[in-house]
């Protein structure tokens, strides 16, 4: 007996892309908690960088499209998408730590990692950090 496919078995799976800016932003990071004043970045999918304690308003600059696409890319496929969060301490070092975080907001799923600032860091979080660190602190104005 054979059954006749839908031929979906047979499709390549879709590119893991950033969601649409009207969807809200591919990227978030920042920090947040403790005593620091909160701190966000928001990189949307059309290149737009906000920045600031309200990142929904404070338009800062601009990236290429093919940027904020690779920049997904990166997380995907460079350990980003695979950190893991170390077990909760009870009671916290320190809790008034601030705690940084990263977010992907991507057609093929998000993934979001957060750390406590100060502490040691996973190298994939490090890395994809200080990545979007300089990124968003050299693009072109609007």
């Amino acid at each position: 007996m054979t059954f006749a496919t839908s031929g979906l078995a047979a499709q390549a799976p879709a590119e893991c892309a950033p969601v649409t800016a009207a969807r809200g932003a591919a990227i978030t990071f920042g920090h947040e908690g403790g005593s620091l004043r909160p701190r966000t970045v928001a990189i949307f999918a059309d290149g737009a960088v906000r920045s600031g304690g309200d990142a929904a308003t404070d338009s800062v600059a601009s990236l290429a499209p093919a940027a904020v696409s690779a920049l997904v890319r990166f997380a995907r496929n460079e350990g980003f998408w695979t950190v893991r969060a170390p077990a909760a301490r009870r009671p916290p070092a320190n809790p008034d730590a601030a705690r940084s975080f990263i977010e992907v907001r991507a057609t093929c799923g998000v993934r979001r990692a957060e750390f406590v600032m100060g502490e040691p860091w996973p190298r994939a979080f490090e890395e994809f950090n200080a990545l979007l660190s300089a990124v968003a602190a050299s693009p072109g104005r609007p």
